[in-house]
């Protein structure tokens, strides 16, 4: 497998990197992929430092459904963000479609829609409101659209997917998350 990530312009770091081997996650076009059902968990963890350590726990399931005629795709985020203290907790949804092109070659488009609520790290929010006056809970929204393409033929599949975090603001404090940059993922896999 030959995967290929990439911010534009920008160097890319190691808290960005996804788990290399859950598929649905760098391409939602895995949805239903193959016409069957997989459901995929895992825990990633990142040290940007001594005292910054980050952790992200994610769930995926998905499968082909007949009824629509493609994958669905479901997936739960629960993250944390040691530097700034903050959780986010968030769902997805995924829909792919495959186009058939012969002797057992398809090309597979898909689109992608997530939703994450950041929180103030839960139990730091317990400790200060224990002091009053503390700072409130709710820190901002992340709303993640992607969009997939993938080639699949008897010997390989080939793959586009491109996905960009809109962040929505809650809490006035500022610096609450570095800002994104769409993010492009090419897979190449035999």
């Amino acid at each position: 497998m030959l995967l290929f990530c990439a911010n534009f312009l920008f160097a890319q770091d190691g808290k960005n990197m996804l788990p290399l081997f859950n598929k649905l996650l760098i391409n939602p076009s895995f949805a239903g992929w193959d016409k069957s059902t997989t459901v995929q968990t895992g825990d990633y963890f990142m040290s940007e430092s001594k005292e910054d350590l980050n952790h992200v726990f994610y769930l995926t399931y998905d499968t082909y459904s007949e009824k629509l005629k493609g994958g669905v795709g479901y997936y739960f985020y629960q993250e944390l963000i040691g530097s700034r203290n903050i959780n986010e907790t968030g769902l997805g949804f995924t829909y792919s479609k495959p186009l058939a092109r012969g002797k057992g070659k398809r090309l597979i488009p898909s689109l992608n829609i997530n939703y994450k609520l950041a929180t103030k790290q839960w139990l730091v929010q317990m400790m200060e409101s224990l002091i009053p006056p503390g700072q409130e809970l709710l820190r901002y929204n992340v709303i993640l659209p992607r969009a997939g393409i993938l080639w699949d033929s008897p010997d390989r599949q080939i793959g586009l997917s491109i996905a960009y975090s809109i962040h929505i603001e809650i809490a006035d404090a500022e610096n609450l998350r570095l800002p994104t940059h769409p993010k492009l993922f090419f897979i190449i896999h035999n």
